[in-house]
Protein backbone atom coordinates (compact mmCIF):
# COMPACT_ATOMS: atom_id res chain seq x y z
CA UNK A 1 0.00 0.00 0.00
CA UNK A 2 1.00 3.57 -0.68
CA UNK A 3 1.40 6.11 1.94
CA UNK A 4 -0.27 8.88 0.30
CA UNK A 5 -2.98 6.32 -0.02
CA UNK A 6 -3.21 5.65 3.73
CA UNK A 7 -2.77 8.78 4.91
CA UNK A 8 -5.80 9.50 2.89
CA UNK A 9 -7.90 6.58 3.82
CA UNK A 10 -6.59 7.77 7.74
CA UNK A 11 -7.63 11.19 7.27
CA UNK A 12 -10.61 9.90 5.83
CA UNK A 13 -11.57 7.49 8.76
CA UNK A 14 -11.18 10.05 11.26
CA UNK A 15 -13.08 13.06 9.88
CA UNK A 16 -15.71 10.14 9.69
CA UNK A 17 -15.55 9.47 13.35
CA UNK A 18 -15.32 12.86 14.51
CA UNK A 19 -18.70 13.45 12.53
CA UNK A 20 -20.45 10.35 14.29
CA UNK A 21 -19.02 11.81 17.25
CA UNK A 22 -20.52 15.57 16.30
CA UNK A 23 -23.90 14.03 15.44
CA UNK A 24 -24.53 12.92 19.25
CA UNK A 25 -24.72 16.77 20.15
CA UNK A 26 -25.97 17.92 16.91
CA UNK A 27 -28.18 15.38 15.33
CA UNK A 28 -30.89 17.54 15.48
CA UNK A 29 -29.77 20.33 13.80
CA UNK A 30 -28.26 18.18 11.72
CA UNK A 31 -30.86 17.59 8.12
CA UNK A 32 -30.63 16.40 5.01
CA UNK A 33 -29.25 20.01 3.56
CA UNK A 34 -26.70 20.16 5.94
CA UNK A 35 -25.54 17.16 5.00
CA UNK A 36 -23.90 18.67 1.61
CA UNK A 37 -21.50 20.74 4.04
CA UNK A 38 -21.05 17.48 6.20
CA UNK A 39 -20.78 14.54 3.92
CA UNK A 40 -20.18 16.72 0.53
CA UNK A 41 -18.07 19.91 0.77
CA UNK A 42 -16.09 19.18 3.86
CA UNK A 43 -14.82 15.93 3.22
CA UNK A 44 -14.35 16.30 -0.24
CA UNK A 45 -11.88 19.65 0.43
CA UNK A 46 -9.66 17.64 2.40
CA UNK A 47 -9.48 15.11 -0.12
CA UNK A 48 -8.86 17.97 -2.55
CA UNK A 49 -6.02 19.19 -0.33
CA UNK A 50 -4.33 16.13 0.61
CA UNK A 51 -4.07 14.98 -2.76
CA UNK A 52 -2.69 18.46 -4.02
CA UNK A 53 -0.17 18.05 -1.27
CA UNK A 54 0.69 14.65 -2.69
CA UNK A 55 0.79 16.29 -6.13
CA UNK A 56 -2.21 14.07 -7.67
CA UNK A 57 -4.50 15.64 -9.71
CA UNK A 58 -7.68 16.54 -8.08
CA UNK A 59 -9.48 15.92 -11.40
CA UNK A 60 -8.73 12.76 -12.05
CA UNK A 61 -9.80 11.04 -8.59
CA UNK A 62 -12.76 12.85 -8.17
CA UNK A 63 -13.41 11.19 -11.93
CA UNK A 64 -12.52 7.62 -10.87
CA UNK A 65 -15.02 8.20 -7.81
CA UNK A 66 -17.55 8.83 -9.86
CA UNK A 67 -16.06 5.84 -12.44
CA UNK A 68 -15.84 8.29 -15.44
CA UNK A 69 -12.44 7.21 -16.41
CA UNK A 70 -12.84 4.95 -20.01
CA UNK A 71 -12.41 1.45 -18.66
CA UNK A 72 -15.07 2.10 -16.03
CA UNK A 73 -17.41 3.69 -18.17
CA UNK A 74 -18.91 0.20 -19.60
CA UNK A 75 -19.84 -1.00 -16.50
CA UNK A 76 -22.99 2.06 -15.62
CA UNK A 77 -25.41 0.64 -18.21
CA UNK A 78 -25.33 -2.93 -16.28
CA UNK A 79 -24.99 -1.03 -13.12
CA UNK A 80 -27.89 0.75 -13.51
CA UNK A 81 -29.94 -2.12 -14.22
CA UNK A 82 -28.68 -4.01 -10.74
CA UNK A 83 -29.31 -0.55 -8.57
CA UNK A 84 -32.93 -0.95 -9.48
CA UNK A 85 -33.16 -4.65 -9.15
CA UNK A 86 -31.31 -4.22 -5.61
CA UNK A 87 -33.11 -1.14 -4.73
CA UNK A 88 -36.51 -2.65 -5.62
CA UNK A 89 -36.30 -5.81 -3.84
CA UNK A 90 -34.31 -4.30 -0.69
CA UNK A 91 -37.56 -1.65 -0.33
CA UNK A 92 -40.33 -4.22 -0.92
CA UNK A 93 -38.84 -6.66 2.15
CA UNK A 94 -38.47 -3.12 4.19
CA UNK A 95 -42.21 -2.60 3.68
CA UNK A 96 -43.22 -5.90 4.23
CA UNK A 97 -41.40 -5.47 7.78
CA UNK A 98 -42.66 -1.93 8.37
CA UNK A 99 -45.24 -1.03 11.04
CA UNK A 100 -46.72 1.34 7.92
CA UNK A 101 -46.95 -1.26 5.95
CA UNK A 102 -50.87 -0.64 5.07
CA UNK A 103 -49.68 2.77 4.48
CA UNK A 104 -47.88 2.11 1.49
CA UNK A 105 -50.30 -1.45 0.21
CA UNK A 106 -53.20 1.25 0.46
CA UNK A 107 -50.82 3.29 -2.23
CA UNK A 108 -50.41 0.88 -4.56
CA UNK A 109 -54.01 -0.45 -4.62
CA UNK A 110 -55.28 2.88 -5.39
CA UNK A 111 -52.87 3.55 -8.09
CA UNK A 112 -51.01 7.04 -5.57
CA UNK A 113 -47.89 4.34 -6.03
CA UNK A 114 -47.67 5.98 -10.08
CA UNK A 115 -46.73 9.16 -8.44
CA UNK A 116 -45.39 9.46 -5.24
CA UNK A 117 -42.91 6.79 -5.97
CA UNK A 118 -41.17 8.67 -9.05
CA UNK A 119 -41.05 11.73 -6.84
CA UNK A 120 -40.04 10.20 -3.60
CA UNK A 121 -37.18 8.07 -5.56
CA UNK A 122 -35.77 12.07 -7.07
CA UNK A 123 -36.10 13.92 -3.65
CA UNK A 124 -33.56 10.88 -2.42
CA UNK A 125 -31.13 11.60 -5.12
CA UNK A 126 -30.40 14.39 -3.97
CA UNK A 127 -30.63 13.99 -0.71
CA UNK A 128 -29.91 11.02 0.95
CA UNK A 129 -28.81 8.95 -1.75
CA UNK A 130 -26.61 11.28 -2.86
CA UNK A 131 -25.02 12.37 -0.09
CA UNK A 132 -24.76 9.22 1.99
CA UNK A 133 -23.57 7.19 -0.87
CA UNK A 134 -21.11 10.15 -1.54
CA UNK A 135 -19.04 10.05 1.31
CA UNK A 136 -19.10 6.43 2.59
CA UNK A 137 -19.15 4.36 -0.71
CA UNK A 138 -17.54 7.50 -3.15
CA UNK A 139 -14.80 9.01 -0.94
CA UNK A 140 -14.32 6.47 2.57
CA UNK A 141 -14.34 2.82 0.62
CA UNK A 142 -12.55 4.15 -2.63
CA UNK A 143 -10.18 5.58 -0.08
CA UNK A 144 -9.49 2.57 2.05
CA UNK A 145 -10.01 0.18 -1.17
CA UNK A 146 -6.80 2.24 -2.10
CA UNK A 147 -4.86 2.12 0.69
CA UNK A 148 -5.86 -1.66 2.19
CA UNK A 149 -5.77 -3.19 -1.44
CA UNK A 150 -8.35 -5.04 -0.51
CA UNK A 151 -12.05 -4.37 -1.95
CA UNK A 152 -13.22 -6.28 1.21
CA UNK A 153 -11.94 -5.06 3.78
CA UNK A 154 -12.55 -1.36 2.54
CA UNK A 155 -16.33 -2.66 2.25
CA UNK A 156 -16.56 -4.08 5.85
CA UNK A 157 -14.95 -0.67 7.27
CA UNK A 158 -17.51 1.67 5.46
CA UNK A 159 -20.48 -0.45 6.06
CA UNK A 160 -19.71 -0.37 9.83
CA UNK A 161 -19.18 3.47 9.64
CA UNK A 162 -22.29 3.64 8.02
CA UNK A 163 -24.18 1.56 10.47
CA UNK A 164 -22.48 3.80 13.70
CA UNK A 165 -23.36 7.00 11.43
CA UNK A 166 -27.02 5.93 12.10
CA UNK A 167 -26.31 5.41 15.62
CA UNK A 168 -27.10 8.86 17.11
CA UNK A 169 -30.15 9.30 14.44
CA UNK A 170 -31.82 5.80 15.98
CA UNK A 171 -31.07 6.62 19.78
CA UNK A 172 -31.60 10.43 19.79
CA UNK A 173 -34.15 11.39 17.74
CA UNK A 174 -38.15 10.95 18.92
CA UNK A 175 -38.91 9.86 15.24
CA UNK A 176 -37.11 6.55 15.60
CA UNK A 177 -39.25 3.94 17.33
CA UNK A 178 -36.00 3.08 19.12
CA UNK A 179 -35.89 6.57 20.73
CA UNK A 180 -33.99 6.33 24.22
CA UNK A 181 -33.01 2.46 23.75
CA UNK A 182 -29.87 2.24 23.09
CA UNK A 183 -30.30 -1.83 22.47
CA UNK A 184 -32.91 -0.99 20.06
CA UNK A 185 -31.25 1.65 18.14
CA UNK A 186 -28.27 -0.52 17.26
CA UNK A 187 -30.96 -3.42 16.57
CA UNK A 188 -33.00 -1.24 14.50
CA UNK A 189 -30.64 1.28 13.06
CA UNK A 190 -26.87 0.38 13.45
CA UNK A 191 -27.54 -3.63 12.11
CA UNK A 192 -29.68 -3.04 9.56
CA UNK A 193 -27.63 -0.32 8.05
CA UNK A 194 -24.32 -2.17 8.17
CA UNK A 195 -26.29 -5.02 5.86
CA UNK A 196 -27.45 -1.56 3.49
CA UNK A 197 -24.04 -0.19 3.35
CA UNK A 198 -22.20 -3.92 2.96
CA UNK A 199 -24.83 -4.28 -0.11
CA UNK A 200 -24.69 -0.55 -1.53
CA UNK A 201 -20.50 -1.21 -0.88
CA UNK A 202 -20.61 -4.41 -3.15
CA UNK A 203 -22.28 -2.76 -5.77
CA UNK A 204 -19.72 0.10 -6.23
CA UNK A 205 -17.14 -2.46 -6.21
CA UNK A 206 -18.47 -4.22 -8.78
CA UNK A 207 -19.22 -1.68 -11.06
CA UNK A 208 -16.86 1.37 -10.25
CA UNK A 209 -19.47 3.59 -10.40
CA UNK A 210 -21.30 5.88 -7.78
CA UNK A 211 -24.35 6.42 -9.73
CA UNK A 212 -24.75 2.72 -9.18
CA UNK A 213 -25.15 2.90 -4.96
CA UNK A 214 -26.73 6.14 -5.24
CA UNK A 215 -29.26 4.76 -7.38
CA UNK A 216 -30.31 2.13 -5.35
CA UNK A 217 -30.10 3.79 -2.13
CA UNK A 218 -32.59 6.51 -3.57
CA UNK A 219 -35.40 3.68 -4.43
CA UNK A 220 -34.97 1.79 -1.45
CA UNK A 221 -35.58 4.98 0.48
CA UNK A 222 -38.02 6.03 -1.75
CA UNK A 223 -40.54 2.98 -0.19
CA UNK A 224 -40.30 4.90 3.13
CA UNK A 225 -40.06 8.81 1.66
CA UNK A 226 -42.94 8.32 -0.61
CA UNK A 227 -45.28 8.63 2.61
CA UNK A 228 -44.32 11.99 2.33
CA UNK A 229 -47.22 12.52 -0.80
CA UNK A 230 -49.56 10.27 0.22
Amino acid sequence: MSSTATRRSLVLVAYCLLYIAYLFVAVKIENEWTHYLTLVLFPTGILLLLMRQEGLSPRSGLLAIWGLVNQERKRLGPGILAAILVGGTLGALQIMLSRDREIIYQAFSSGEFLYAFPIATGLMLVTAGFTEEYFFRGLLQSSLTASLQSRFWAVTISSVAFGLYHLPYAYLLESWPSHGNLASAISEGVIPSIVLGAVFGMLYSRFRNLAVPILAHSIFNAYWAMKLFL
